[in-house]
């Protein structure tokens, strides 16, 4: 998988993102992780692909940390990399993870996830809520 990143300064931070949040339909949030779970979103006009990204939960060790756009409650998960992610083309809102993606992830583990809409230059339109989905 590819992953790419919009690093901005934090001046710059609300400035990003000019569209609404992408409203995620399914999984709920903390939904245990199945073989059929299906990720859905909803189309942002102007995106030429999304990005499904899985962050680990618990702490990752400081080598683990890149600069990131990555917010959500008191900053818990800033400056995180992805456990795991899938680039996907701007025509798909819905997909399961393959079964190398699912590998990615740890069991007994709690991740969070979100979609981010791409514009065309490759800039972050805007991105989904974050969300919580279980390993089990």
């Amino acid at each position: 998988p590819i992953l790419r990143y919009t690093v901005i300064k934090p001046e710059d931070d609300k400035s990003v993102f000019s569209l609404p949040p992408i409203k995620t339909n399914t999984p709920y949030d903390n939904t245990v992780l199945q073989q059929d779970t299906r990720f859905n979103w909803q189309a942002v006009a102007g995106a030429t692909a999304y990005q499904l990204e899985l962050y680990l939960a618990t702490s990752q060790p400081a080598s683990e940390a890149i600069p990131s756009t990555l917010r959500i409650d008191e900053g818990v998960l800033h400056n995180r990399r992805p456990a795991a992610g899938l680039l996907i083309p701007a025509k798909e809102t819905s997909l399961s993870l393959s079964a190398l993606a699912r590998d990615m992830l740890k069991q007994q583990q709690d991740y969070y996830w979100r979609i981010i809409a791409i514009g065309n230059d490759g800039q972050v339109l805007t991105t989904s809520p974050i969300k919580t989905i279980r390993i089990r």
